[in-house]
């Protein structure tokens, strides 16, 4: 088996050795080339030279010759042995450096023709003045011109030999050129061959196992990389482990899709044995199971999305509880949706919980709608039960209320300390049932529907300064720092007067009531995005968080070991009232101590004041 890296070392290393190739042979060529017309040019110059200078020495001599003939005391004192000596030295050196074809008979041409021209040079000397221009005519002139065109056609067969060397280092160029392209091309079809050999065995298989690696990252788990031609080295060892992956991935999709399967077909049937309405949504706001009852009382059917099932109640509870990740709790009976199966009302409360994955993702919300019908009945029955025994003690408790001002205005000087202290408690014990009272037949009015609104545009100042100045007496015998901070230039809000003077005044007295004495009270009025919220804060012991979901509940009281109590009344009565002008309130614990309960109501819009009737 041939490894994945013999084969790139194969590739790779047959295209280093063909550049290392090109490279030696190249460095070879040019350094031949080099040395061979390097050494013809050095040689065929150093011939030139010769001639050169054998041709100067027998133009010294000649020049000399002449001078002897017309000048002869001048000429006898040119001594004719140096230039001898130096025609002597260049023929020597250019008998040594004969390199060309027919050069070296000419060289020994000169050199005989030179020792009969010394010869005759030297009779030349020897004769007497009056026959030197006949003997230089007839034996030195011709010889000079003989052995002057003999030394000139050394230079130009050298000179001649240099161009031609010009000639042969371009044809070795050629040849040298032709060679790198030849090996150039050699490279380049190795090179394809190696890409392609590579193609087929290294980059294809990899190509295919990627396509096949993204199918089955989109979900398609039934790909099995099977190649004609498998290669068996790392890539076949890898594509070998991919199937094998491939096969346990399938593995797994079927044990999962079963056991997702076994839970979907449980829990259907758990969810379906309820009698309540049950569904899940999911985090794309399409229902993902649903038992009978959500299906046959709301259509609510798998795979429908909750913007079209026309449920003007549950589009907005999934966009709380998907805004805010928290479960969304029903707010008493008003929340309550009518329902009538088989002619018979209904009442269900709809309660909406978040579901999240190990890492707080939310994945889906679970929506309940528990049946709340005999719960409300019995409610109903409470309240008019309440609001009937309220309604047959308030004419009493009316007279004995009358009854014992009277006695106090009249009989109550003339009793004793402790008499008098009787009616007084008395009287204190009869106004505050003749408020429970009030209270009761306040919510049972709200609650009923028949509590009669007239609403009008109202400054938060005005609200607020109707609500503290009655009670600021009362703060100051307490000794309790009261804050006002309520700006004049607040919006104006649309409310009932006598109501939302009722609701803030609940606020304050309980504030008052349960901060101890020293304590701070702040009640202060802000803006707040189209709507201006209303906060009593107070500096009181608070309340402990288990009981903080019950507050507004009716007749609720925290329980205390001591301190003042109520009749649980006030908190929800305020609610009723805020709820009714379209407002909210909710109560906090601040981190520092105390309470705070704030409520917001809507700025004014432009409509016409009418009367309101609180819906049921």
């Amino acid at each position: 088996m041939t490894s994945l890296r013999n084969k790139l070392w194969l590739g790779f290393g047959s295209l280093s050795a063909i550049l290392a190739a090109v490279g030696v042979l190249s460095i070879v060529f040019l350094a031949r080339y080099t040395h061979t017309l390097e050494r013809v040019l050095r040689d065929n110059y150093d011939s030139a030279v010769y001639s050169d200078g054998m041709k100067q020495s027998l133009d010294e001599l000649d020049f000399r010759a002449q001078r002897m003939i017309w000048e002869e005391p001048a000429a006898l004192r040119m001594d004719p042995a140096a230039p001898q000596a130096r025609f002597e030295r260049f023929l020597r050196e250019q008998l040594g450096n004969c390199n060309l074809p027919g050069e070296l008979e000419t060289t020994q041409r000169v050199a005989d023709e030179w020792k009969e021209y010394r010869a005759r040079y030297a009779a030349f000397d020897a004769v007497a003045a009056g026959q030197r221009a006949g003997l230089y005519r007839r034996d030195l002139l011709p010889r000079y011109k003989e052995l002057k065109q003999d030394a000139q056609g050394i230079a130009d067969m050298n000179v001649s030999s240099m161009v031609s060397a010009d000639g042969r280092a371009r044809r070795t160029l050629i040849h040298v050129r032709n060679a790198l392209l030849i090996l150039v091309v050699a490279g380049i079809v190795l090179a394809a061959l190696v890409l392609w050999t590579a193609t087929l065995t290294i980059f294809r298989p990899l190509k295919d196992l990627t396509r096949s690696a993204r199918q089955i990252e989109s979900g398609d788990l039934e790909q099995d990389l099977d190649l004609p031609a498998r290669p068996r080295d790392e890539i076949g060892i890898l594509i070998d482990a991919f199937n094998s992956m491939a096969s346990r991935l399938r593995e797994f999709k079927r044990i999962d899709h079963d056991r997702l399967i076994r839970s979907q077909q449980t829990t259907q049937l758990a969810i379906d044995s309820l009698p309540d309405p049950v569904f899940v949504i999911g985090p794309e706001g399409l229902v993902e199971i649903s038992n009978t009852a959500a299906r046959s009382h709301f259509g609510i059917e798998p795979g429908r999305d909750v913007a079209s099932l026309g449920l003007n109640w549950l589009l907005p509870l999934y966009e709380e509880v998907k805004l805010h990740h928290k479960a969304v709790e029903p707010v008493a009976y008003r929340s309550a949706i009518q329902l009538f199966i088989n002619g018979e009302e209904r009442f269900l409360l709809p309660k909406a919980v978040p579901m999240s994955s190990p890492d707080d993702r939310q994945v889906g919300v679970t929506t309940i709608l528990v049946d709340v019908t005999r719960f409300r009945h019995m409610d109903e029955a409470k309240s008019s039960l309440v609001a009937t025994v309220s309604h047959e003690l308030r004419t009493p408790l009316t007279s004995q209320r009358l009854v014992l001002g009277l006695l106090l205005e009249t009989v109550g000087p003339l009793l004793i300390a402790s008499q008098r202290r009787l009616l007084e408690v008395a009287k204190a014990d009869s106004d505050r049932l003749y408020r429970t009272i009030e209270d009761l037949l306040s919510i049972s009015r709200m609650e009923a529907g028949r509590a009669q609104f007239q609403f009008r545009p109202m400054a938060p100042r005005e609200i607020v300064d109707a609500a503290v100045d009655a009670l600021r007496p009362l703060f100051a015998d307490k000794s309790l720092n009261l804050t006002v901070r309520a700006p004049a230039d607040l919006p104006r809000v649309r409310a009932d007067a006598p109501s939302i003077f009722s609701a803030l005044t609940n606020l304050v007295s309980n504030a008052l009531k349960f901060t101890p004495a020293g304590g701070r009270v702040v009640v202060a009025a802000e803006n707040e995005d189209g709507r201006v919220s209303f906060a009593v804060t107070d500096s009181g012991p608070g309340v402990p968080e288990e009981f903080r979901a019950r507050i507004f509940e009716k007749f609720f009281r925290v329980p205390v070991s001591s301190g003042p109590t109520g009749a649980g009344l006030g908190l929800a009565i305020a609610k009723q009232i805020i709820d009714a002008h379209d407002g909210r309130i909710e109560f906090n614990c601040p981190r520092e101590g105390g309470t705070e309960v704030r409520f917001w109501l809507p700025c004014e819009k432009p409509t016409s004041s009418r009367p309101r009737q609180l819906a049921n």
